[in-house]
């Protein structure tokens, strides 16, 4: 069994990096949540704190994932933002008329308005609204197409 460090001892800057990231898991007893070393969220108290090694000890410690830093996504290995990204996708193709703008998308989301726009530049390759717009002209379309109704 590896040694862990003591809770909070180490550089944050360097753990924001991603330096510690696999190497263990800050699990938060008080709010019942474990993190990756790298997560943004504001630091906890070191009484607070517990480390584990492995994702499945935080879990039978009772804890869930931080839906901030997705230590479940890093440990499955897949990219957060793809996640995210492909999941507000298949939200809004179901029902595009739930969206009304970027804020909702955002909201949907559970981030920024600039994460938002960071996330659909690197993903999408549009603005959110350009993209949401695109995809309620897919659907009409698509709607139009399928259906027996006339347009007038």
């Amino acid at each position: 069994m590896k040694k862990l460090p003591e809770p909070m001892s180490w550089d944050r800057a360097e753990a924001r990096k991603g330096r510690f990231d696999g190497k263990f898991i800050i699990g938060v007893l008080t709010t019942g949540i474990y993190c990756l070393p790298s997560c943004a969220a504001r630091p906890p108290r070191a009484q607070n704190v517990r480390l584990f090694t492995t994702e499945a000890e935080a879990k039978a410690a009772a804890l869930r994932a931080c839906k901030r830093c997705r230590p479940d996504l890093y440990y499955k290995g897949e990219d957060e933002n793809v996640a995210l990204f492909q999941g507000l996708a298949d939200r809004v193709a179901v029902a595009p008329e739930n969206f009304a703008d970027a804020p909702a998308l955002a909201k949907a989301a559970g981030v920024s308005l600039t994460k938002l726009g960071d996330l659909y530049r690197d993903h999408a390759h549009l603005a959110p609204v350009q993209w949401l717009r695109r995809m309620r002209v897919k659907r009409a379309a698509g709607e139009l197409l399928s259906g027996r109704d006339k347009v007038a």
